[in-house]
């Protein structure tokens, strides 16, 4: 993250207002998930994270009896 702040950092000198909010893991699941799931990557898998979507669930939904 500490690349980023510096990169963040020079790219904001170009601007004549700049706001930074952080914003806490809870409120941004999904991107904590995906950092996560990057920094445990093992070297012979590559630096990609790949993200499949599935259209329909991959098992079928179980039947529930209200009684």
């Amino acid at each position: 993250m500490a690349k980023y702040v510096t990169q963040a950092k020079i790219i904001m000198k170009d601007f004549t207002t700049c706001n930074v909010i952080h914003i806490n893991r809870s409120g941004n699941k999904e991107a904590d998930a995906l950092s996560k799931m990057a920094s445990t990557v093992w070297p012979h898998m590559g630096e990609e994270v790949r993200i499949e979507t599935m259209a329909e669930p991959s098992v079928p939904p179980r039947q529930v009896n209200v009684t």
